[in-house]
């Protein structure tokens, strides 16, 4: 058994695949740059939508972040759900 990472490979399968070790190597840092570039793309909008209502006062409205958070989760106010019956085409049936 081959240790790749938090995975255990065969000996047969790694043998196969002589590459195996650099490419799991290159899928590890491309997905961790892919979060560090999220979490960094996210955090200047934040700091850019901050910014830019400081000088510009607009409604709450057009925020984007907060816009996010107030999309609806299938929850009334009081909590409870509300069961809405579609047919195969999505449209409300009654």
């Amino acid at each position: 058994m081959v240790n790749l990472g938090v995975r255990r490979v065969e000996d047969d399968v790694a043998a196969r695949h002589p590459a195996l070790q650099q490419y799991a190597a290159c899928q590890s840092h491309a997905f961790m740059k892919g979060i560090v570039t999220f979490l960094a793309g996210s955090g200047t909008a934040f700091a850019v939508q901050k910014l830019a209502r400081q000088k510009l006062p607009y409604s709450p409205q057009w925020s984007l972040l907060l816009a996010a958070e107030n999309l609806s989760s299938g929850e009334d106010r009081d909590g409870t759900t509300t069961l809405v019956r579609r047919n195969r085409y999505g449209d409300v049936v009654e």
